[in-house]
């Protein structure tokens, strides 16, 4: 599990460019279709 600085490090990288929510929103999206390899097997908690 990543700590608070390594999650704002990623925040940061998603999110450099972005003006408003809906980039940052954009920004998110690039990022994860970026870095995640799918498919993956996921567990849904609550």
């Amino acid at each position: 599990m990543p700590n608070n600085k390594q999650l704002d490090n990623l925040i940061e990288e998603a999110t450099v460019d972005c003006y408003d929510e809906y980039e940052c929103l954009a920004g998110f999206s690039s990022y994860l279709g970026d870095k995640l390899l799918f498919p993956f097997s996921a567990q849904i908690v609550g």
